[in-house]
């Protein structure tokens, strides 16, 4: 059994340290060899503390510690491939981009976002009258559509990556 694998059964087998039981608590058997157990307190990821058995008997036995817990909940989060995008992920690519916005003929509005990965998306607004034409206007109509096609290109890009994920 290696290493990843020794973190994931403490981890589902619930040997966590549990501050109100005053010490460690290990509902489920596990076939850890001390080896292992060792492994991992030796890489700090455990700790071992003394507790009692179900029998009242004092045993020492290894729990996962915090930084133990973080990696295995961190390792979970890599594993398990994103289904769906949230507005928080385009926010961020958005966030991340770099923005340029212009005026042609005194009634359009062209802005360009590069976005984080160097592909740039240019959209435009404008007015039929340039009397009726308002710079910000444009430049919030044009954004939300650069936002909309990020959507559409993150969700294609999702989308393959999920099909390879399943192949």
């Amino acid at each position: 059994m290696e290493l990843k694998e020794a973190l994931k059964v403490m981890y589902e087998n619930d040997y966590l340290y549990d501050d109100q039981l005053d010490g460690w608590k290990a509902p489920g058997y596990t076939n850890l060899s001390n080896e292992l157990m060792g492994e991992l307190v030796s890489n700090g990821l455990a700790d071992y503390a003394v507790g009692k058995d179900e029998y009242g008997c004092l045993t020492l036995a290894a729990y996962l510690n915090e930084k133990g817990i973080e990696l295995f909940e961190d390792m979970q989060l890599k594993a398990a491939p994103k289904n769906k995008l949230e507005q928080s992920d385009i926010d961020a690519i958005m966030d991340a981009s770099e923005w340029e916005y212009d005026t042609l003929y005194g009634k359009v509005t062209v802005v360009s976002a590069k976005l984080p990965n160097g592909f740039v998306l240019t959209e435009t607004s404008g007015a039929i009258d340039s009397k009726n034409y308002n710079f910000e206007t444009g430049k919030k109509i044009a954004r939300e559509q650069i936002e909309h096609r990020i959507w559409e290109l993150e969700g294609y890009a999702l989308a393959k990556q999920l099909q390879e994920v399943d192949a």
